[in-house]
């Protein structure tokens, strides 16, 4: 019995499609999966380099050459020069590395600052000229839970733009090298929008808390509750005008910076 031509030709077709679909998909799962492959590698190495460079952030000091910070940071985005120092921004996804450097390009300030990101990185520092010894988060502890009171309370809001900072100075004599030490919030930074927060200090000085007496009040602009607000920067110093600079929004373009952060809000 003869089989229909017909017939024989559109059981061919379905087998071809069939074939045509196997083979389809078992390129198609093969991309899929060599596509897999590469981004769990690739975020692999993502988090080996940022790993490796949380531990060069911790090994920042007063003193450091300039050139060992390049080698480990790359050339700084931006860079400006007042009176004796050279300031540079070193500029990553996940934070902000501010150094004034002098004329020896030796570090005397530095100041990290921790930004919003999606993978909700915290940057740990380990700073072993601190008298206590460990590691710390930036945005997980609040200024009255840091050790001891501040030396001095500051804090700004500028007109026009409307930067925000605000910052507390801490001078622990720790291991007899005198640094001042310094936590921060900028407004770039996690935990950056302070706005709310302000208390207007100017004419009417008065106590924050047990350890803000209004005589340590610099600044016009202070956080009303210590409690609630959590530091985003971290300095140290043995040069307090070195590391005035370096609060200075102007001398560097953090506007874009903050543009982005206030995307996460």
């Amino acid at each position: 019995m003869q089989t229909n031509p017909v017939k024989r030709e559109k059981a061919g077709i379905r087998i071809l499609i069939k074939l045509f679909d196997l083979i389809f998909t078992g390129v198609v799962l093969a991309i899929v999966a060599s596509l897999l492959t590469t981004h769990i590698l690739q975020k692999a190495e993502i988090k080996r380099l940022l790993e490796a460079r949380l531990e060069d952030i911790s090994n920042i000091y007063i003193g450091c050459n300039e050139d060992w910070i390049d080698e480990r940071f790359g050339e700084p985005q931006f860079i400006s020069r007042k009176d004796d120092f050279k300031m540079c921004a070193y500029v990553f996804e996940y934070c902000v590395i501010q150094i004034a450097y002098d004329n020896n390009n030796s570090t005397r300030a530095y100041l990290i600052t921790s930004l919003k990101n999606d993978d909700k990185i915290q940057m740990k520092i380990k700073d072993s000229t601190f008298y206590k010894k460990g590691e710390f988060s930036l945005g997980s502890f609040s200024y009255y839970e840091i050790d001891e009171a501040p030396l001095s309370v500051s804090g700004y809001f500028t007109n026009g733009v409307g930067r925000i900072c605000y910052r507390e100075d801490y001078y622990y004599r720790a291991g007899g090298n005198y640094y001042t030490y310094c936590y921060a919030t900028l407004d770039y930074g996690m935990n950056g929008n302070l706005q709310h927060a302000f208390i207007y200090n100017k004419d009417k000085p008065m106590d924050i808390d047990d350890e803000v007496t209004s005589n340590k009040i610099k600044g016009f602009l202070i956080v009303n509750d210590r409690h609630a607000e959590k530091p985003n920067s971290y300095g140290v110093t043995d040069n307090i005008e070195a590391l005035n600079y370096l609060f200075d929004y102007q001398w560097f373009n953090s506007y874009q910076i903050l543009n982005k952060a206030r995307n996460f809000d």
